[in-house]
């Protein structure tokens, strides 16, 4: 075994999604899951995942890794196999933080504001407790 976290299946909306067909049969896999979302929508996920972590990449025997907690690189590993996150350093440099939430364990949730690259608006990035968010 790796010792590593990965995402095998999740709900996004509506829509679930597992690993492979042999996972659950019912639900898409991640690749097609991932193929049915927007540009915009894999953008602000990717947005939630990146600004929500304080895991960072690194270099192991040569190939890149995500050094954290097992479920932040778990879903940082989603994001880059599936929703297009090339660099993990760049795509934080590149947002624009105005106010961080940090963790609360009353509430078991974070999160972040972030001002839109279009200029014109703003949007809350959360990150916690299903029991608590949902």
């Amino acid at each position: 075994t790796t010792n590593k976290m990965t995402v095998v299946a999740g709900t996004f909306g509506t829509s679930g999604f597992a690993m492979s067909e042999t996972e659950k049969p019912s639900e898409q896999t991640m690749s097609q899951w991932a193929a049915g979302l927007t540009n915009a929508t894999k953008e602000a996920i990717v947005q939630s995942v990146v600004i929500n972590s304080t895991a960072f990449e690194s270099s192991e025997d040569g190939q890149a890794v995500f050094i954290g907690s097992k479920t932040e690189t778990a879903l940082l590993q989603l994001a880059k196999d599936h929703l297009g996150l090339h660099s993990l350093a760049e795509t934080r440099a590149n947002e624009q933080v105005l106010q961080m939430m940090p963790f609360d364990s009353g509430k078991k949730c974070m999160g972040a504001v972030i001002k839109l690259r279009s200029g014109t608006g703003y949007r809350l990035l959360v990150k916690g407790a299903s029991e608590i968010l949902l």
